[in-house]
């Protein structure tokens, strides 16, 4: 069963909805994600910067260069796949495209200007927790084709 929204109660760090606005997903304050099904996708630890599987294998990592403003975001192969440009809020993938712009309300838009979704409860803080979820557990929302 598609579920609407996280569950009541539910200790919500961001919940994601897709380019149709539906719900879609949820991080919850430990780092857990859980789809729409209610289903663990992934885990982001918060404090170490990395993604881990609903399995708990190691997904990848982000790591700050902080003299450029700029986050590389590290596959489980350690081949950087994205950046992060914590001053303009967006994802370039490994051939410098951008793939992901978020604005101050939490919307994600793709390289074409394509709406692909929203953060809900986002503040800048959580642009490396976004960049993790996108780059590393939840590639399909950055499809600006996908259904």
């Amino acid at each position: 069963r598609v579920h609407g929204g996280p569950p009541p109660g539910a200790d919500v760090l961001l919940s994601v909805r897709d380019r149709k606005n539906d719900f879609r997903a949820w991080i919850a304050g430990d780092g857990e994600v859980k789809s729409n099904l209610g289903e663990t996708i992934g885990f982001i630890n918060i404090d170490d910067n990395n993604a881990g599987s609903a399995d708990m294998e190691f997904l990848g990592r982000l790591e700050t260069d902080t003299s450029e403003g700029a986050c590389e975001v590290y596959d489980n192969l350690d081949e950087s796949i994205a950046t992060l440009d914590l001053g303009r809020a967006t994802i370039k993938d490994a051939n410098g495209s951008t793939v992901a712009g978020i604005d101050g309300t939490g919307s994600c838009t793709g390289n074409g200007g394509t709406y692909l979704g929203q953060f809900e409860g986002f503040g800048y803080k959580h642009l490396r927790i976004i960049a993790l979820y996108l780059c590393l557990i939840d590639t399909g929302m950055l499809n600006e084709i996908e259904g």
